[in-house]
């Protein structure tokens, strides 16, 4: 059983065996960004959300809790403040100054082909700082917890097929499970396929939704800081071995926009492009 599913409520009542997994009672919001509902369950389990979003992009999350509302009716998630990295003052010690891109480089050559350059020593943009940080404090919450964290971004758009995908997923997740994306850039092949909407990544690009558990989020802790963006970081480690990541395949969380498309993160690797 992975540790996603350690929480699952057992059994079904008398006469639900056809019943969805996804049960939905009330919503409200309590005036702290907290939005109220009965707990999240997929296939029984039971997963805390966050959504990472800046102090002055109340229009994301906005946006946020009626998509989600929407698409994901069943949903409880809490607005979680970002850190804005032109302001805040982040340790170099949590987040570095600077990154190569040597090890991202192999992953865009394999997926994109040339042009983007190794060993080319970058600082690491404000934004990017900030959202790397965000996404420690995200893990060190969930660090703290013994449940899974679902962790999205306000950029986060979910698709229809959301909660079915999710389920299933979650449903034949292995054991040594630490990550599960629910949104990705796949950067190269998957390592195997488990069933039709779940892989094992190899390395995949983005943060934009997934779910972290509390072991994962200790390892991820335990190699700070992280010393190139954020989604690489953690695309590194899983490459490496020391996390074990999954994808729900196709995505079912996209970035609102495109790519960089009305983005509050300068990408540093911009300058890596011949």
């Amino acid at each position: 059983m992975s540790e996603v599913q350690k929480h699952r409520k057992s059994g079904k009542a008398k006469g639900q065996e056809n019943e969805p997994p996804i049960v939905n009672k009330t919503k409200k919001q309590d005036g702290k960004g907290i939005v109220q509902q009965s707990p999240i369950l997929v296939a029984g389990q039971e997963i805390s959300a966050i959504v990472v979003n800046l102090d002055r992009r109340p229009d994301r999350w906005e946006r946020c809790q009626k998509q989600f509302g929407k698409m994901a009716p069943w949903l409880t998630f809490e607005r979680f403040s970002a850190t804005n990295g032109s302001k805040v003052p982040i340790p170099s010690t949590e987040v570095a100054l600077q990154w190569n891109t040597t090890r991202n480089q192999r992953y865009v050559k394999l997926s994109q082909g040339s042009g983007y350059q190794a060993g080319i020593v970058l600082d690491l943009s404000p934004g990017e700082r900030g959202c790397a940080h965000s996404h420690i404090q995200a893990w060190r919450r969930c660090s703290e917890s013994d449940l899974p964290l679902m962790v999205l971004e306000d950029d986060a758009k979910m698709t229809p097929k959301f909660t079915e995908r999710l389920s299933k997923a979650i449903e034949d997740l292995p054991d040594d499970a630490d990550v599960l994306y629910m949104g990705y850039c796949k950067a190269a092949p998957f390592r195997r396929s488990i069933n039709k909407v779940l892989a094992e990544a190899e390395y995949v690009w983005t943060t934009v939704g997934y779910i972290i558990v509390p072991k994962a989020a200790k390892k991820l802790l335990s190699k700070l800081p992280v010393d190139q963006p954020v989604d690489n970081f953690m695309a590194w480690n899983c490459s490496q071995g020391f996390i074990k990541s999954y994808c729900v395949k196709p995505v079912i969380v996209n970035q609102a926009g495109g790519w960089n498309e009305d983005s509050d993160i300068r990408h540093s690797d911009e300058a890596a492009w011949k």
